[in-house]
């Protein structure tokens, strides 16, 4: 647990070559490959079964968790992938000039960066429109969600905080991590500044700002496949959190009063287990046999950043940055207590939506929609949950690029294979 030590581990691997596909392993790698071909076979031996495997099966599953685990980028790719990124001087001064037509107000902004954007985001008229003349009922969802759903939309997600907290607006020192990567970080931040999701103000502007709150900070984290990693919130510590309480809580009472007031508000959250995945699986197989089934997955392009936050919340949500600037986040973040409660309103909404509506069967992890379907009806019922991701939530909320269709998927981390008919870690 030495952090000088798990630092130069951390900067070793960010050193090392990324394997991208078998042929790019070297002699070394293949010794190393076949060295744990050797230790399995004699694992193998261990046990009571006919199961054997060749060399060339072996080498080429072997080979394919190497790359995978190899894709785990480190912040010296995270720096190489920015470039040396600085925010374009005119979405900065585009920022200030729409902060100062809105009276100076972020609220104020905030409310119009979100009507502005209402068309193609999600919406009232979205809601209603997607679940149709049979409203919740029709596909079994409870009015009390259906409820939370047009709230949000509508006026969008409160912060709850804990109690006896106090904005503070001095600016907390800057994450040395967030130094080391501020240009990777400043690059995915440009691409929020794009869509108008983050407001990026001066410090002596986000200074005036009623109730502005600086104690937060930007930090970043590596996101598998994904060399620019991706931007979190640290909500959670301050630098003397007795005189300035994080806005996630800091006491155990704290904490768990800023989650009771988020369950009160949008629902508790249930995660389908593996066991439900695999009675999904079943059903399908039951229904249409197992060599008529198929996989296939589908995922929500920003998750968190599709739902806006409620304008008088906004000011709490502000980060110091390097070069004297500060980012004020108006939409879903990775880092605050209650977001995954918020979020799970749309999960539950839309994996109702997508089960009932599908020939095959289907259930959603946070932003992961994982299914099987017949093989003659998989396009279809592919199209029907890609039409209700949209209808619902807007024509950029599915990452098309995430589609996955094929008889061995990766569901909540477990390889699911049917041909064999096994799950696998």
């Amino acid at each position: 647990h030495d952090p000088i030590a798990q630092f130069r581990v951390r900067r070793a691997l960010d050193r090392q070559l990324i394997l991208q596909s078998p042929s790019d392993l070297s002699p070394t790698d293949r010794v190393k490959l076949h060295t744990t071909l050797s230790q399995a076979r004699e694992c193998l031996r261990l046990f009571p079964t006919s199961f054997s495997v060749s060399e060339q099966a072996a080498l080429s599953m072997l080979t394919e968790a190497h790359v995978m685990c190899s894709t785990d980028y480190g912040s010296a790719a995270a720096v190489a992938w920015a470039q040396d990124f600085q925010f374009d001087s005119l979405l900065l001064t585009r920022d200030l000039t729409d902060f100062h037509a809105a009276g100076s107000s972020i609220t104020a902004l905030a409310l119009q960066r979100q009507q502005a954007r209402a068309p193609d985001r999600i919406s009232v008229q979205r809601i209603r429109d997607t679940f149709g003349p049979g409203g919740p009922e029709s596909v079994g969802l409870s009015y009390q969600d259906y409820n939370r759903l047009l709230h949000i939309a509508q006026f969008g997600i409160r912060v709850f905080t804990p109690p006896g907290f106090t904005p503070c607006p001095t600016p907390a020192p800057l994450r040395i991590r967030y130094q080391e990567v501020h240009c990777a970080i400043h690059r995915l931040l440009h691409k929020q500044m794009l869509d108008g999701s983050v407001v990026v103000l001066p410090l002596t502007e986000a200074l005036t700002i009623p109730g502005i709150h600086l104690q937060n900070a930007q930090h970043w984290t590596t996101k598998k496949g994904k060399p620019q990693g991706r931007t979190i919130a640290d909500l959670s510590n301050t630098p003397d959190p007795l005189l300035h309480r994080p806005l996630n809580g800091h006491s155990s009472i704290d904490k768990k009063t800023v989650t009771d007031a988020c369950i009160a508000a949008y629902g508790p959250i249930t995660h389908p287990t593996l066991t439900v995945l695999v009675l999904m699986v079943l059903a399908s197989a039951d229904t249409f046999g197992w060599d008529a089934i198929t996989l296939w997955k589908m995922d929500l392009q920003g998750a968190f950043n599709l739902l806006w936050f409620e304008p008088s919340s906004v000011p709490l949500l502000a980060f110091p940055l390097m070069f004297g600037l500060v980012v004020i986040h108006l939409v879903g973040l990775f880092g605050w207590a209650g977001m995954p409660y918020a979020f799970h309103v749309l999960t539950r909404a839309l994996d109702r939506l997508i089960a009932t509506r599908i020939s095959g069967s289907s259930a959603f992890y946070v932003d992961d929609l994982m299914a099987c379907s017949a093989v003659h009806l998989v396009e279809a019922d592919r199209t029907v949950a890609r039409s209700i991701i949209t209808s619902l939530a807007g024509s950029t909320a599915l990452a098309r690029d995430k589609d996955e269709l094929g008889r061995r998927l990766d569901f909540i981390g477990w390889q699911i294979c049917l041909s064999t008919r096994t799950v696998s870690l």
